[in-house]
């Protein structure tokens, strides 16, 4: 049985809603590009010419700025769907947590940091998502 086509008003609405998404996508990606930069150069830097050891990098920071980035530069469907790419990242996100506690600069709790600061992106990488989900037409979210 066919569905009664919407109104022109709520089309209109779901139309801006979803540019609008796009653009919060779009923000979410810049974030997390420039949280990996960061990191990046955080883990690159060393230290004064005055503290004792001047090439200690500060990796327990930088790896939680890339902890944070990653899952709001990766494709969406790689974390959100039962992939191959999940897995993959699942073990990335591991690495990312855990091998940084053999370094001799990392603070005792620092994976707590780092699996909270995933943990935040993947929230709002899967909020957007549904956003995105409920703003489709019918036809295509069917």
């Amino acid at each position: 049985m066919p569905k009664p086509p919407r109104e022109p008003e709520i089309e209109f609405m779901g139309k801006v809603a979803r540019r609008v998404i796009l653009l919060l996508r779009v923000a979410f990606f810049s974030a997390g590009a420039l949280a990996i930069g960061h990191g990046l150069q955080e883990m690159a830097a060393t230290g004064s010419a005055d503290s004792l050891q001047p090439l200690q990098a500060h990796t327990d920071r930088g790896v939680v700025w890339i902890a944070l980035g990653l899952p709001l530069v990766v494709p969406s469907r790689w974390i959100l769907s039962k992939t191959l790419a999940l897995k993959a990242m699942l073990a990335v996100f591991a690495l990312l947590w855990f091998v940084p506690v053999c370094f001799e600069n990392d603070s005792p709790y620092g994976y707590i940091l780092r699996m909270f600061a995933t943990l935040i992106s993947f929230l709002s990488m899967l909020v957007w998502r549904t956003l995105w989900r409920l703003t489709q037409p019918d036809d295509a979210a069917s």
